[in-house]
């Protein structure tokens, strides 16, 4: 099989399609990936396992009347290279996870008759995936929900989010002996994603100065490479542990009794599996993806939603809930644990052999 993976620009769209790509070298596939010159993957890709081809095209959102003409133009660019590219190639499958990177390299697929895929991670689906949803052969979706933004799709399942590996192997004793915290901890994580959060940073400040619980808890925060003074205004506040950037999520998340983070949907993939009482902060630059994502988790008490701007009370208010009250938290595991999808990734490349036969 001959499988070409698609998507970029950030890294939630860029790590699934890399875990789907990886999924199918298992089954022999031979993988091709492509993305953007503008996008994370422009890094990252440099030492990559995959072929790997990056087209011109770019970002179009908040494009003004001086900058549209040239998206526009490195789209059509981009088109007329994934076009190329997939000749050249002859691909079985097309796999997509969305962004900007991803449209030219379907929508030249979908133009040559290949039979293409694909993988939409949030409870609403971005404009790439939006547009095409009705062209690909399937669509594979996290959230039930999401099915009800589009019409006339062939052929619609629901698969989860891919999670990696590690997260749903590593075991809460593992967590322990890596954080190097007794099991009787109560261990709430605190996270804004790979660059951190200002914002989230700022309110965990507001509430360390507010908390003054016992000694059997410990606040594990992760401020971000970009917010380094954020940590040093906290790290000498008792019963706070403060890293810049944490490689091991894997195991942290293991022994997590609480987090508290943004609403991306690989991290809310994580938590589910691990089952974790969370409340999420949605990003509030992110077209409105992760404040839909936060709104159907707390929908059905899997978590809270506390927005940007009701910060820091909102969020102090959620978090005093989660530690004194014992049976609300693990209430909210055990809704968050029935959200995961484990197989997520088996089920995406079913689907994609499914196509081929």
């Amino acid at each position: 099989m001959r499988l070409i993976i698609t998507g970029g620009g950030t890294g939630g769209h860029l790590y699934p399609a890399l875990a789907i790509g990886r999924a199918f070298q298992k089954r022999s596939a031979e993988v091709h990936y492509i993305g953007s010159r503008c996008g994370i993957e422009k890094d990252i890709m440099k030492n990559s396992d995959f072929p790997t081809d990056l087209l011109p095209v770019e970002a179009m959102r908040n494009k003004n009347l001086l900058t549209l003409p040239r998206g526009v133009y490195h789209l059509m660019r981009s088109r007329s290279q994934a076009k190329r590219i997939v000749k050249q190639f002859a691909p079985d499958l097309i796999i997509g996870t969305g962004g900007y990177a991803s449209f030219p390299v379907l929508d030249a697929g979908v133009s040559l008759g290949v039979k293409t895929m694909i993988h939409e991670a949030n409870a609403e689906m971005g404009k790439a995936n939006e547009r095409l949803a009705a062209k690909v052969d399937c669509l594979c979706l996290t959230y039930q929900s999401t099915a009800r933004q589009v019409k006339n799709t062939k052929n619609v399942k629901i698969t989860g989010m891919p999670v990696r590996e590690s997260i749903k192997t590593s075991t809460r004793e593992q967590g322990a002996d890596y954080l190097g915290i007794n099991d009787d901890t109560l261990l709430v994580t605190i996270t804004g994603g790979s660059q951190g959060s200002h914002h989230i940073n700022e309110a965990m400040a507001a509430y360390y100065e507010h908390y003054h619980g016992t000694d059997n808890i410990l606040f594990y925060h992760i401020v971000g490479r970009q917010n380094t003074s954020d940590g040093t205004a906290v790290e000498h506040i008792p019963h706070v542990r403060v890293n810049t950037y944490e490689e091991r999520m894997d195991l942290v998340l293991a022994r997590t009794d609480i987090c508290v983070g943004r609403a991306g949907a690989s991290f809310l993939a994580e938590v589910a599996v691990k089952g974790l009482p969370t409340v999420l902060v949605p990003y509030p630059f992110s077209n409105g993806h992760q404040e839909k994502n936060a709104a159907y988790f707390d929908g059905i008490g899997a978590a809270n939603m506390v927005l940007d701007r009701d910060l820091p009370d909102g969020l102090i208010q959620a978090l005093d809930r989660l530690i004194e009250n014992e049976t609300y938290r693990k209430n909210m595991g055990k809704k968050m644990l029935g959200e995961a999808k484990a197989d997520a990734l088996d089920k995406i490349v079913e689907a994609g052999i499914a196509l081929l036969k």
